[in-house]
């Protein structure tokens, strides 16, 4: 339970509840405390031996329903089990998602709340946070206390595909029709320059260097979420993932500090072996291990989904956000361990 040592001594915590409730209790709490920076605690099972923090499970508030979330005031690691294991999105019915099988903004209890940027979770951290407060690790000098963390899905590798130009000729036929000649301008003096790229050997969707150079100039990095492979129309056509390998090729040129994560295919959690088959693809293609990764249209369920990643050595996922707009879609803006709800225990 407990992380490395630091400077504070250990938070001793007792959980009193029925004891079905326990193991995810703990998971819940552990999610809480690393927000709360409380690196190093245990739990206590004796009832006479002393303790810095003492949570009473709520029975009622662990009987779960889709669109009532638990009241944090009451029983805190409900609403975090709530929120963090998307016990929402696993009882939701059928109309809370859309034509590609996602939880939709609409529906969820972020919305209906009216701040959909809010972070509950994270407030119930800082709830905790101020009762452990000899307990909580001592920030090191010059440790920031927030940052961006910069990820790019690369869906369109290669702009100049016949499908690629297919498209910018309805576009530009689109944007006359209503009057938007400056656009329609724009993408005439694209496609003219396309001679040019294909005589370079390049394509101005091909710029992984390009962006590499920008975020260097920052002092900057990120992660490049790579699709890799055309199996339905929502991926792309074919010839746009040949000619963008090129992409993964030029990351692999730019070192180990160049990021790459898979970006699982649109069918990718239906079909049996095609995340892994996807995965070993990256892996090959830039010659570094891929451990992280978001899914293409944000499509998947997440309480299916996390054993199917666990269980192709994926480590890491950052699927978790709204598809029509911004918000933390699990009331957190901080990683936490994946909840199994077939095995009932947390995954690594």
């Amino acid at each position: 339970m407990a992380a490395a040592p630091t400077s504070t001594p250990a938070a001793r915590v007792r959980l009193l509840g029925p004891a079905l409730l326990l193991e995810r209790a703990a998971w819940a709490l552990e999610a809480l405390l690393a927000r709360a920076h409380v690196c190093e605690w245990l739990l206590v099972d004796d009832a006479a031996a002393p303790v810095d923090l003492e949570l009473t499970l709520d029975a009622g508030q662990w009987q779960f329903t889709w669109d009532r979330v638990p009241d944090g005031a009451t029983d805190p690691l409900a609403a975090t089990f709530w929120w963090l294991a998307r016990v929402e999105e696993q009882l939701a019915p059928p109309d809370a998602f859309d034509e590609h099988g996602r939880f939709r903004a609409d529906h969820s209890a972020m919305v209906r709340s009216g701040d959909p940027l809010a972070t509950p979770v994270d407030d119930l951290a800082m709830g905790l946070a101020k009762r452990l407060a000899d307990h909580v690790a001592p920030r090191a000098a010059g440790e920031v206390a927030w940052r961006v963390v910069a990820t790019h899905d690369i869906d369109l590798p290669w702009r100049w595909t016949r499908a690629g130009r297919r498209r910018a000729l309805r576009s530009i036929r689109d944007d006359l029709r209503r009057g938007r000649v400056g656009r329609a301008l724009r993408t005439l003096g694209a496609l003219a320059a396309m001679p040019a790229w294909r005589l370079r050997g390049g394509d101005p969707w091909c710029n992984a260097r390009r962006i590499h150079a920008l975020e260097a100039g920052e002092g900057a990095t990120s992660t490049s979420y790579l699709l890799a492979a055309t199996h339905v129309p929502e991926d792309g056509d074919a010839e746009l993932y040949v000619r963008g390998a090129r992409y993964a090729t030029d990351l692999a040129g730019l070192g180990p500090r160049e990021l790459v994560g898979l970006h699982g295919s649109y069918t990718s959690s239906d079909v049996d072996g095609r995340l892994e088959r996807e995965r070993v693809a990256i892996e090959q293609r830039t010659a570094q291990p891929v451990l992280d990764h978001r899914f293409h249209y944000l499509r998947h369920r997440p309480v299916a989904a996390w054993p199917l990643l666990d269980g192709v050595g994926l480590r890491t996922d950052a699927s978790l956000g709204f598809a029509e707009q911004p918000g933390f879609r699990a009331g957190t803006a901080h990683p936490y361990r994946a909840w199994d709800f077939a095995e009932g225990r947390p995954l690594d």
